[in-house]
C-alpha cells in the first residue's frame, strides 16, 4: 500500500518501526497506517461489504443502506 506523507506531501519511501507505525525517510515524522480511512460506521461498513458479497446492484444496497 503506498502512503503519503502528511507533512512533507509527498510518497518517499517509508520505513516500518517495531511498533507498527511507519517513519517518512524524508521529514522523519512516525505516522500511524492504523486509522479509519473512512468515516463510516462499522455497522453500515459491514452492511455494504455484505450486500457486496450478496452479488446485489448498487441500487439495492443504496436502498437497503440509505
Amino acid at each position: 500500500m503506498k502512503y503519503l506523507c502528511p507533512k512533507c506531501k509527498t510518497n518517499t519511501k517509508f520505513y516500518q518501526l517495531k511498533d507498527r507505525r511507519i517513519k517518512c525517510s524524508k521529514c522523519h515524522i512516525r505516522i500511524s497506517p492504523n486509522k479509519k480511512r473512512f468515516k463510516i460506521d462499522t455497522k453500515i461498513s459491514r452492511l455494504v461489504v455484505s450486500e457486496f458479497a450478496l452479488e446485489h446492484s448498487t441500487e439495492v444496497i443504496l436502498s437497503r443502506v440509505k
